[in-house]
């Protein structure tokens, strides 16, 4: 069963954003600060 699944124009932007030069991993938060904020959840 080989079916494509449509990708939306916008998703395809913020992909080429994030493979592009100009998008810096600083952005993203770090697997600490994403577990503590799954914590204080809790």
């Amino acid at each position: 069963m080989d079916s494509e699944v449509p990708v939306p124009e916008s998703h395809r932007e913020e992909l080429d954003a994030r493979l592009s030069k100009d998008y810096s991993p600083e952005d993203l938060l770090s697997i600490e600060e994403l577990q503590n904020r799954i914590e204080k959840r809790k």
